[in-house]
Parts: C-alpha cells; sequence; structure tokens
C-alpha cells in the first residue's frame, strides 16, 4: 500500500525539479554575453515506480521526476574542428599583415620607393646619351644613382628592423601562450577534482575550451580528454598540456646571422630542451614571414650585386667626353661641378 504522503512526495519532485530547471534557464540568460559560454540544460528521468495493491492486481504508479545531470549544449566534433581551421585562419591573417608592411617599405604606389628611384636613374641615363657633353646631365645620373643606392640601402634596413619586430612579436605571443597553457592545466586539475564527485563542472568546461580556442590560433592542436574529464594537448607530436602540467615555449638563444644582419631564433620546449615546429597558426606564420622578409634583402642584395659587378665594368668600358678610355678614370678632369669618387659610384661597395 502507498504512503498517505506518496502524492505529495510526487509533487514535491516536480516542483524542486523544474526550480532547478527554472534555475538553469535563468543562468544561461544571465549568461547570454559571456564569451565562451554554452547553454545548460537539466537532463531530467522518471523516478522509480512503486508497486501498488489492486483489485486487478500488482500494477507500477510513478512517484514523480528527478534531475539526473545538468549537461552543456556544446559539439564535440564543432569544437575539434574549429581548434583544426582556427590555425589555419590566423596563419594567413598574420601573412597579410606582413605583407602590408612590405608593401609600405616598398611604397611604389606613391612613386617614392625603389621602383620610382630605379625609373628616375634609367630615365637620367637616357636624357645623358642625347646629351653627354652637358655637365647638369651628368650631375642628374650622380644624384640619381645616389638616391637609388641609398633606397635600397634603407629599404634592406627597414627589412632587418621588421625581422627584428617579428621576433619580438614572437617572444611576446609566447608568453601569452605559455599562459594560456598554465590556465588549461589549472582548469585540468579543478575539473578533475569538481568531477569525481559525479556533479558536471560546466563552467569550468566552458572556460577550458574557450582558452583552448585562443591557442588554437597559436599553433594546430589535437585535444584528447581523459576519462577524468582532464585534456591532454599535442601539437606536431609534442606535449603541451598533460593534466595537470604544462610544457614552457620560449625562443633559443640567438643565432647570429650576418649574412642578412640579424640575430635568428627558434622556438624550443624549456624543460625538454628541444626544438619545437609548429605546422601552422600564428607562430608558424611568423617563421615564414620571417624567412620571405629575407627574400626581399636578397632581392636587394642581387640588384645591387648587378650595379656593383655587372654595371660598373660596361659603365668603365665606355668612352668619356673626350673619346678616350682615360677620360673615365678622372671624372674631376670633366667639365662637371661632381666632386666625387673618380671611379663612378660604388653600388653598395666598400666605402
Amino acid at each position: 500500500m502507498r504512503s498517505t504522503f506518496a502524492g505529495l512526495n510526487t509533487m514535491v519532485s516536480g516542483i524542486t525539479t523544474n526550480q532547478l530547471s527554472l534555475d538553469t534557464t535563468g543562468h544561461n540568460i544571465s549568461n547570454a554575453a559571456t564569451k565562451g559560454y554554452s547553454r545548460q540544460s537539466v537532463d531530467q528521468h522518471a523516478t522509480r515506480a512503486q508497486y501498488v495493491e489492486t483489485v486487478n492486481g500488482h500494477m507500477l504508479s510513478g512517484t514523480g521526476v528527478a534531475a539526473a545531470s545538468i549537461e552543456r549544449a556544446r559539439d564535440v566534433y564543432a569544437d575539434k574542428q574549429y581548434w583544426t581551421e582556427s590555425s589555419t585562419k590566423s596563419y594567413y591573417e598574420i601573412r597579410q599583415k606582413n605583407y602590408d608592411k612590405v608593401e609600405a617599405v616598398f611604397n611604389d604606389t606613391k612613386k617614392v620607393g625603389v621602383l620610382n628611384e630605379l625609373e628616375k636613374f634609367y630615365n637620367a641615363w637616357q636624357t645623358l646619351s642625347s646629351g653627354a657633353s652637358t655637365s647638369s646631365n651628368r650631375v642628374a645620373v650622380i644624384s640619381d644613382a645616389q638616391s637609388l643606392i641609398d633606397k635600397m640601402k634603407t629599404v634592406s634596413t627597414q627589412m632587418q628592423s621588421q625581422i627584428n619586430s617579428q621576433y619580438d612579436d614572437m617572444r611576446t605571443d609566447l608568453q601569452k601562450f605559455n599562459s594560456l597553457s598554465s590556465q588549461v592545466a589549472l582548469l585540468n586539475k579543478n575539473i578533475a577534482l569538481t568531477e569525481s564527485t559525479g556533479a558536471k563542472a560546466n563552467d569550468l568546461r566552458d572556460q577550458r575550451d574557450n582558452i583552448v580556442d585562443e591557442m588554437s590560433t597559436y599553433v594546430n592542436l589535437n585535444v584528447y580528454e581523459q576519462p577524468n574529464g582532464m585534456y591532454n594537448i599535442v601539437s606536431n607530436g609534442t606535449s603541451l598540456v598533460a593534466g595537470s602540467s604544462s610544457m614552457t615555449l620560449e625562443l633559443s638563444d640567438p643565432i647570429h646571422n650576418s649574412e642578412y644582419g640579424v640575430n635568428d631564433f627558434n622556438i624550443k620546449v624549456k624543460e625538454a630542451n628541444i626544438d619545437f615546429m609548429p605546422e601552422n597558426g600564428i607562430f608558424r606564420s611568423l617563421q615564414d614571414t620571417i624567412v620571405e622578409d629575407k627574400t626581399f634583402i636578397d632581392k636587394m642584395g642581387d640588384m645591387a650585386g648587378f650595379f656593383l659587378t655587372t654595371f660598373n665594368q660596361l659603365h668603365q668600358q665606355g668612352a668619356g667626353i673626350g673619346g678616350t678610355d682615360s677620360d673615365l678614370r678622372d671624372y674631376t678632369s670633366q667639365e662637371t661641378a661632381y666632386t666625387g669618387p673618380a671611379f663612378g659610384l660604388n653600388f653598395f661597395g666598400d666605402d
């Protein structure tokens, strides 16, 4: 025979369970603008029925409802896809920013870059070819040549500064990334402790996933969840977060690169003292950007090498105003206001 208060107990279970649902709904509304928050819902189930004696035999009578758990509306597959694509997106964003900086350095669209100086130099020679005896034409060639050299040196120096700036950005980003890794490790510990009682640490999990979202912009990530709720985070075969511990990424000691006039750095795992090679994300983009910026320095070097060797050799094979080779070896004897070096301008050569 059922208890006299069985009906009251059924009613109370409905009130308390639905009150929990209302509280959860209120929590969802309150966090509508919270970054990384996932909507939560109460998973309800009917409580165990009781046998009741009737004139027709045994029957089962319901006893109410109970809350089984509070779950997040979160798609694990979508998370993994996001963490994969986020690094690709950030990679190309950094590359685009670098192209904007390179464009500002060369600045050809505003007629103040290397191309403009090269055109002026070419035009000066065109003018000289039709009036070599005119002193002003010869001075114009020398002046425009010096301007071209100065512009090429300036561009190379700016590219060196840009490379150094990118290493500074990488150092700052590594510090941010290490902070995020430490936060994930701490949240791992708190989540495992909270869920050891059987409860779901939904808000802590949201915080952790939000941090992993940010981490995925820096490097490509593979995230594995352990049975105790902790995350293991691996990138390109290197463990970055393992349970409640995290690794520290840092720049190596400077590697002097005399060819480009800069100090290069590798990314390394501090605890293991091994190099870390990201496949994607901000860090890989900065590395590739630095390599590409060096190619622009190479192009300036190639151009300077042409002037220093081929151009100067051809220049000295010509004839001076007097029609003899000797005229080329003594520019100061000619009717020109120029009083510089006798063998013409030394393009990127020794002073």
